[in-house]
């Protein structure tokens, strides 16, 4: 009989610590969560999320200058899922860069650059829960500074899910898909995407460290109400 009662309990103990380990684990859905770590470009990235990630929320957005002397701009997305029993997190860094590299001597030559352009790659990065982000922050872009921080406030209803954030760089990339070295480069995208994160979706709180040093290259005017409806949407 007492054995029959040790195995009983020992039972409902492996129960309770096979929910609690499943409660902990992320969900898995495609193109944010999970256990990989890849890199997809935005015109693909919709496509992947697809409705799976209605329920993935920007918890935050940072807006990132490296210091070296291409004082690349970046930004630095954080997300939750908020049907799991505990928060699961995901990160993910955007950018711009040119998809021949070696376009980039030719771009900057002083025949005309502001005529010069080759092809963008707006990419998203995928870090998973981001155990590694500094360490790959700073041997990607080195050492970096965070200009401003858009934080969302999870009791407003103004929250953008992971899908409509993906069709966002989705259209700012479709907008202008061509790298202009002094006009269309890493800190309009940034800028643009970040501006009118804030523009679409104002249920923000935003801390601003050095705003004034993020390059004033962004998309003139606001984002139009057409396009708008789509992202919202």
């Amino acid at each position: 009989m007492g054995s029959i009662l040790q195995l009983s309990n020992l039972l409902h103990h492996f129960t309770t610590f096979f929910r609690q380990f499943m409660s902990q684990t992320p969900p898995h859905i495609p193109g944010l969560f999970g256990h990989l770590d890849y890199q997809v470009e935005t015109c693909t990235w919709p496509l992947i999320l697809r409705d799976n990630a209605s329920l993935c929320q920007l918890v935050c957005m940072e807006f990132c200058k490296a210091k070296n002397d291409k004082l690349h701009e970046f930004l630095i997305l954080y997300f939750s899922h908020s049907n799991s029993a505990v928060t699961a997190r995901a990160v993910a860094i955007v950018d711009r860069t040119v998809k021949d590299r070696s376009q980039f001597s030719a771009l900057a030559s002083p025949s005309l650059p502001s005529q010069k352009v080759t092809e963008a790659l707006d990419k998203v990065h995928i870090m998973g829960q981001g155990n590694d982000l500094k360490a790959y922050l700073l041997g990607t872009f080195g050492e970096y500074d965070t200009l401003c921080v858009l934080r969302y406030v999870p009791s407003t209803d103004s929250i953008p899910s992971a899908l409509q954030i993906s069709t966002l760089l989705f259209v700012v990339t479709s907008f202008r898909q061509n790298y202009n070295l002094y006009e269309y480069n890493c800190y309009w995208y940034a800028g643009t995407v970040f501006e009118a994160c804030k523009d679409l979706f104002p249920g923000y709180e935003e801390e601003c460290m050095r705003h004034g040093d993020h390059a004033n290259t962004m998309l003139n005017g606001k984002i139009p109400c057409s396009v708008a409806a789509q992202i919202k949407n």
